[in-house]
């Protein structure tokens, strides 16, 4: 029973960890992208409120960074508004990947 108490408590905090680098860019993406006029038809729906932008970039973390239509949404975001997009989401995705998910499983 203690080590299901104690496995139980690493996996909240595996999840409070995860949580937190999502809710982030998920925040930003909305409050960046989400109230713009112009924005894609495409993309304007994965970035409309901080739940679906963070079921956004969650997705973008475990590999199905796709749109509604399935086009890759990193290159549609970085020509659509600058490569700075391409940048945070390789750095996303280092630090989720090599970090995070290392740190669990040590």
């Amino acid at each position: 029973l203690r080590g299901l108490v104690s496995g139980l408590r690493t996996l909240l905090w595996a999840f409070v960890l995860l949580l937190l680098p999502i809710y982030a860019l998920g925040l930003a993406l909305t409050s960046i992208l989400g109230s713009q006029t112009d924005l894609d038809p495409i993309v304007a729906p994965s970035l409309g409120n901080v739940p679906t932008s963070m079921l956004f970039v969650f997705r973008c973390c475990v590999g199905d960074c796709t749109l509604d239509d399935g086009t890759p949404a990193i290159p549609k975001l970085a020509s659509q508004f600058g490569w700075f997009y391409a940048v945070v989401y390789v750095l996303t995705t280092m630090v989720v990947t090599f970090g995070i998910f290392n740190l669990i499983m040590a």
